[in-house]
């Protein structure tokens, strides 16, 4: 990092070395905690930087950071290398909505609730701004719709579980006044317009007329992963429903590899050319590789990025961006030709245990091994 700072060109570091230019430098870990001695060491070798003008520790003209990553396989994710930052501080964010949006303050949440920041993040890959129309068809208590909405887009859900849609949850929550809790509980209490329309569905047997094409703006979404338990999709069900006010639909499992299939036919008919598509969907720790990557002829890849979760698997944040109009003939020929196709993160759920499985017999028999030792001995 010396040398690299050492390089840069004088010319761009002189004003900032000036004798009227006050600065400071701001010291970030992440991974660990530097004690009070070891921040004083590295201000210490910070010296080599002729900076001439006065430090200024609440107001300066120029901040700068020096930041380290040292990360030794903590919190169950794997190790990775100590890496050096160092810049000069341009703009900072805007971090109040983070609090403003916490999970913990929301009036209706679930378990598998996105967290703000990430939905926050999607909408940005979304490219979602004031009058966008959004989707989410996995929308569950509506997290990532609420990021949309906050960002002045109009909203839309589905979701093919009617009672999250339909009658949301009793938590005594403030925000609605002792009252059951749903997902306009939520937009109530960030003063958010209302969604445009909740709909129960699911992406497999949508509602939506086959010549309506090129509506939507951006899919946002998180679809069911199979993890922990398989995805579900409708069924038509043998006997007539006799009443559809409490009626439940049937459903039966659902394949990741078939979900996003269906997911990916629906961005490419209902998304204007120039529309994206984001949503997470899970990697095991193996390497990555580009022909397990969701297609469709309609759509371009622009993005997929890893985010660790575990040392048994992850997950990747894909973004997908129309660059055609929906041609039926075509998107008929390439399902064709995928027929039979199976990807290989649908084993997410064997892939994941059996690694689990694996790590505690070798756990119990190191254990074993030491206790032999300790008798022996």
């Amino acid at each position: 990092m010396k040398a690299a700072v050492k390089a840069y060109p004088a010319i761009l570091k002189a004003s900032y070395y000036a004798a009227d230019a006050s600065f400071r430098v701001m010291l970030d870990s992440w991974g660990f905690k530097w004690s009070d001695s070891q921040q004083k060491q590295l201000w210490k070798q910070l010296e080599f930087m002729p900076f001439e003008g006065p430090v200024d520790l609440q107001a300066p003209q120029h901040t700068f950071w020096l930041c380290c990553q040292d990360k030794k396989g903590h919190n169950g994710l794997p190790d990775l290398p100590t890496r050096w930052f160092f810049g000069r501080q341009i703009a900072l964010a805007d971090r109040t909505w983070v609090d403003r949006f916490a999970l913990p303050k929301r009036a209706y949440i679930g378990p598998t609730s996105m967290d703000p920041e990430l939905a926050f993040l999607m909408t940005n890959m979304a490219q979602i701004h004031r009058g966008s129309l959004v989707l989410d068809p996995y929308v569950g208590t509506g997290s990532m719709l609420i990021a949309a909405a906050a960002r002045g887009a109009y909203t839309m859900g589905a979701d093919i579980d009617v009672r999250v849609l339909k009658l949301g949850k009793y938590n005594g929550s403030v925000c609605t006044n002792g009252q059951p809790s749903d997902i306009i509980s939520n937009y109530n209490q960030y003063g958010l317009k209302h969604p445009v329309g909740l709909l129960r569905m699911d992406v497999h047997t949508h509602p939506f007329k086959q010549q309506l094409t090129e509506v939507l703006d951006a899919i946002i979404g998180d679809p069911p992963y199979g993890v922990r338990a398989g995805g579900r999709k409708s069924v038509a069900k043998a006997n007539p429903v006799k009443d559809r006010a409490a009626h439940i639909p049937s459903t039966e499992p659902y394949t990741l590899t078939e979900c996003l299939s269906d997911l990916l036919e629906l961005a490419a008919k209902l998304l204007v050319v120039g529309g994206r598509l984001v949503f997470f969907m899970p990697a095991t720790s193996e390497p990555y590789r580009e022909d397990q990557a969701p297609c469709h002829p309609m759509l371009h890849l622009v993005e997929n990025t890893k985010q660790l979760l575990t040392t048994r698997y992850s997950r990747r944040l894909v973004t997908l961006q129309k660059v055609r109009p929906y041609d039926a003939a075509v998107a008929q020929q390439f399902r064709k030709q995928r027929t039979g196709y199976v990807m290989e993160i649908d084993k997410i759920h064997e892939i994941v245990y059996a690694q689990k499985q694996q790590q505690q017999q070798a756990s119990r028999t190191g254990s074993s091994c030491s206790g032999e030792s300790g008798n022996t001995g």
